[in-house]
């Protein structure tokens, strides 16, 4: 879509498969006018309608909250008829961890393996490098990639599911994988399912802190130097650990290091984490705790909207003087020329 170019498939596609691709590109067409455009894509053949798929789901698998929180909501916490039947989890080594990393990739599977077991799910992983070989932008393009995954098991489940990043409420388009898109990569086989757009990701950290198994197999860190383990101490684990602590949880056997107040302090702040910070801070209003780091993360907040406020002055106090010193350069070069300016 970037380059413009037709793609052919060399081999079959099924009808709804093409008339999803279609739809999709629309999406992404709008939301990065300019960049991309619609492409024409066709295929050797159309596939027949094939017969029922099994009805049986695969879920891409991480270890962290949204992938964690899927896997619990169905196998057990869902009412049976609520629930897909998730057979299957994939790990993706390419993705969150790097190719070259293949130790740390075995140490995040063991991490992950004593909830698999305990919850009856087998785990299948897949190696790809099409996240560092394709030019393309990784938070467009995770969610197409993810479902690129999945449908390479269509003969065996008939359902894929991915965890959704954000509630519905706070999604904020574009975005690699929402629930406006996700669906879109199905297929006449496989059948993509946006999973727990319902849920904020500290809704989901409660499912998750009823479950010690989950609590202490969680991995959510991508910034620290061990891709296995949480670092404790970036933006995404101080938050996580925050939410935790807002859902009344105290010991959090997924981090190794203790919890200290400078992680707070030493937080960098800007809008979105903002807001997911008040998210936090409004769970543990709901659950009663009024504890030192809320009071610290409050504070915190307070500090950086009044710093945010400043900017937005001051960068409408200089584009003002812009504005003024052009005008005052039109009129300038108007009366030189003779010319009436307004």
């Amino acid at each position: 879509m970037r380059l413009g170019s037709p793609v052919h498939v060399e081999g079959t596609l099924s009808p709804r498969a093409l008339r999803n691709q279609a739809e999709l590109q629309t999406y992404w067409a709008r939301w990065r006018r300019g960049k991309l455009s619609p492409v024409r894509v066709t295929a050797d053949a159309l596939a027949p309608l094939s017969a029922l798929p099994p009805q049986r789901a695969l879920a891409v698998f991480s270890g962290g909250v949204d992938a964690t929180a899927t896997l619990l909501r169905h196998t057990g916490v869902l009412p049976k008829e609520e629930a897909e039947p998730l057979a299957t989890a994939l790990m993706v080594h390419g993705f969150d961890v790097p190719l070259e990393h293949e130790l740390a990739f075995n140490r995040l599977v063991a991490r992950v393996m004593p909830l698999l077991a305990e919850r009856g799910v087998p785990l299948m992983r897949l190696r790809t490098d099409v996240r560092t070989t394709l030019e393309q932008d990784w938070e467009d393009s995770h969610g197409l990639q993810l479902g690129c995954m999945l449908h390479q098991y269509a003969h065996e489940f008939g359902i894929g599911l991915i965890g959704s990043g954000e509630p519905i409420d706070l999604a904020v388009p574009p975005w690699g994988s929402t629930m406006a898109t996700d669906h879109l990569m199905s297929g006449d086989d496989m059948a993509m399912r946006h999973d727990g757009g319902g849920f904020t990701r500290t809704e989901k950290l409660a499912l998750i802190a009823h479950h010690p198994t989950a609590l202490a197999t969680l991995k959510v860190c991508w910034l620290g130097p061990q891709q296995d383990v949480n670092c404790g101490v970036c933006a995404k684990c101080v938050r996580t650990r925050l939410a935790m602590f807002a859902c009344g949880v105290t010991e959090t056997p997924c981090f190794d290091t203790p919890f200290h107040p400078s992680h707070i302090a030493s937080l960098e702040l800007y809008p979105r984490e903002a807001d997911r910070f008040d998210e936090i801070l409004r769970q543990a209003a709901l659950n009663g705790i009024d504890a030192p780091w809320t009071h610290q993360l409050r504070h915190k907040l307070q500090s950086f909207r009044r710093a945010d406020r400043y900017r937005y002055v001051g960068d409408a106090w200089h584009r003002m003087r812009a504005t003024v010193a052009i005008r005052t350069r039109l009129r300038a070069l108007a009366a030189r020329f003779g010319m009436q300016s307004d």
